[in-house]
């Protein structure tokens, strides 16, 4: 069915060839745990001791199961953990789901409220991070080089050991 056999066949000194999942077409012959059983035959795919159909992140072991939003998907695979998106769109590839990217525009809005163009701010969320407000409602999200924190004070990314994270 798949190009592997069902049963074990002898090539020399090994065995060769043996469906991880016999009776079931799965020629990737995937078994992301390890068990022996092909995952699309697999009861618990990411070997965390959850049951597929009851996980709610069933690619990534979460035996603890926590869902900090509340939206059905579990923590570890959630791409917006902390605002609910059962449907986990991420439109743009990002890292974070299309919901967090939302919420994210909101609080920097606010950040910029009422502020001249061209104002720094640091970002409410990331010490590596800081915002360049602009009226339009462009405002622009930038990254520190590595090593380094946004000073407000200085209005500029100064060496981490010598800028604060609060």
């Amino acid at each position: 069915m798949d190009g592997f056999s069902d049963v074990p066949i002898s090539c020399g000194n090994e065995t060769c060839g043996i469906d991880n999942c016999p009776g079931t077409y799965n020629p990737d012959q995937l078994d992301m745990d390890g068990d022996g059983k092909g995952d699309v035959c697999g009861e618990d795919i990411d070997g965390d001791g959850v049951l597929n159909h009851q996980d709610n992140c069933p690619l990534v072991p979460n035996p603890d199961q926590i869902d900090s939003d509340g939206d059905g998907v579990g923590s570890m695979c959630d791409n917006c953990v902390s605002t609910p998106n059962p449907d986990q769109a991420n439109s743009d590839d990002t890292e974070a789901g299309d919901a967090c990217e939302r919420a994210l525009e909101e609080v920097i809005d606010k950040l910029c409220e009422s502020l001249p163009d061209g104002t720094f701010r640091p970002h409410p969320f990331d010490c590596s991070m800081f915002v360049e407000c602009h009226q339009a409602g462009h405002d622009a999200v930038f990254n520190c080089p590595t090593g380094t924190r946004w000073s407000q004070e200085l209005l500029t990314c100064a060496s981490s050991d010598q800028v604060p994270c609060d």
